[in-house]
């Protein structure tokens, strides 16, 4: 199976749209045309998510948005420009304006303690939180899709095995009706045949109902047509082997859920290094020019100002942010347990999986179809009946339809594996054998 997690950039196919032109009135409307069906491998769905998934072309925007805040964090104080008349509009002699005191002046806050590069450094920490969490959506998206794959993979071997079954059903019908027309059958052998023959339509027409849904479903995840048409191309019953649980083990550092917790200490240490920053009081500090009216001229006036027990109202702020540090770790120590404990238990059920599907294409399948074959060589013969060939070629369905399901309960481990690490483990295929 392709590689879950290589991120193709270009694309091996497009979706062709068809347009249907005008007609005059009153002229019959013929159908409009269909696209050509598509031949996908995981490749090519990969890469048309990775360029139409609405989920990660957002990913630019919440990008851009964190360069403005880093931007934003980086502001020095405004300066401020600020009037003040006094001595108007009261009494006695100072009902006039003989007395006017004006004062303009110019002010800003100086930021001590290095506050704006604690911002900075927080900003800059929290955009590469932001890309950690952007590459785990992005992993997301090419698991779901793989998964989906594997779906349209499994559904259309199962659709290929219906219509084995349907034509194997016919053949036996007509096999019923030639020994019933001498004589050598009875009439009820050729309604059961016909009731098979039913029975394996239906199956054919479910098994085609379900593959086109989950062909649906694929395509819609890159915003592609439910209602085309198409195929995937992959090898379904190849089970390449996957390492081992120290080898995986090794990896899981490269589980984004897992880097996250390395951003978001860094994260944190900036909210500690600011909230330690704010215990230092920025100084508010002002010159302008007085004008007094009763001596007629004018005066600087030089104004400054310092908040009272900065380092009291800090503290808090300080001690939450080393808290919430420090509990990171335990955080981070429960998830990696918790990942491991599931990383082994897929490797279980890969192997498991993997086994199943030896065991069925190298000895029940190739026994079942020994026993189908020898049981229609009988019954053509008149050596057995209706009954035993019918059972000999459930038995054979059984285990080919155990076969599929063994086959993509195996991917869809790997896919979670490859998920789970953060990164790929099996080689790309591209072709697909039934069993």
């Amino acid at each position: 199976m392709t590689s879950v997690f290589s991120i193709y950039r270009s694309c091996a196919f497009a979706l062709v749209l068809c347009a249907t032109s005008a007609i005059p009135a009153m002229a019959q409307t013929p159908p409009p045309a269909l696209a050509p069906p598509l031949r996908l491998t995981l490749k090519d769905a990969l890469s048309l998510a990775a360029d139409n998934d609405p989920r990660l072309q957002g990913q630019t925007f919440a990008a851009a948005a964190a360069d403005a805040r880093r931007a934003q964090a980086n502001l020095r104080p405004p300066l401020v420009v600020a009037a003040e008349v006094e001595n108007i509009l009261g009494t006695d002699r100072l009902a006039t304006f003989n007395d006017v005191d004006a004062t303009l002046s110019l002010g800003t806050t100086l930021e001590l303690g290095g506050k704006r590069a604690a911002r900075v450094s927080r900003a800059e920490r929290e955009k590469d939180a932001l890309l950690i969490a952007q590459r785990a959506e992005r992993l997301d998206v090419f698991a779901e899709v793989a998964r989906r794959f594997v779906a349209v993979l499994r559904d259309q071997a199962v659709a290929a095995v219906a219509d084995e079954n349907r034509a194997l059903a016919l053949r036996v019908q007509e096999i019923v009706a030639a020994r019933v027309a001498t004589g050598n059958a009875s009439p009820v052998e050729k309604h059961n045949a016909e009731v098979a023959r039913i029975q394996a339509e239906l199956a054919r027409t479910t098994a085609a109902a379900v593959f086109r849904e989950e062909w649906g479903r694929l395509v819609s995840a890159w915003g592609g047509s439910p209602d085309s048409r198409g195929e995937v191309v992959g090898e379904l019953f190849a089970t390449p082997a996957i390492g081992s649980f120290a080898a995986l083990q090794a990896r899981i550092d490269d589980n984004p859920d897992i880097l996250r917790f390395a951003t978001e200490r860094r994260v944190r240490e900036a909210a500690v290094t600011a909230a330690e920053a704010a215990a230092t009081p920025d100084v508010d500090v002002a010159l302008g020019v007085r004008r007094v009216q009763a001596a007629r001229g004018q005066a600087l006036v030089l104004s400054a100002s310092v908040p009272l027990n900065a380092g009291t109202r800090a503290a808090p702020m300080a001690d939450e942010a080393r808290h919430q540090l420090a509990g990171l770790a335990f955080d981070e120590r429960n998830l990696r347990n918790e990942t491991l404990g599931t990383l082994h238990g897929l490797i279980q059920r890969a192997e498991g999986a993997a086994t199943a599907l030896g065991l069925l294409q190298t000895g029940a399948i190739p026994a079942a179809r020994q026993a189908q074959d020898e049981a229609e060589t009988a019954f053509r013969a008149g050596r057995s009946s209706l009954l035993e060939l019918s059972a000999a070629q459930q038995q054979l369905l059984d285990l080919r339809r155990a076969a599929i399901d063994a086959a993509a309960e195996y991917h869809g481990l790997v896919i979670e594996i490859e998920r789970l690490i953060g990164a790929s483990i099996t080689p790309a295929t591209t072709e697909t054998r039934a069993p």
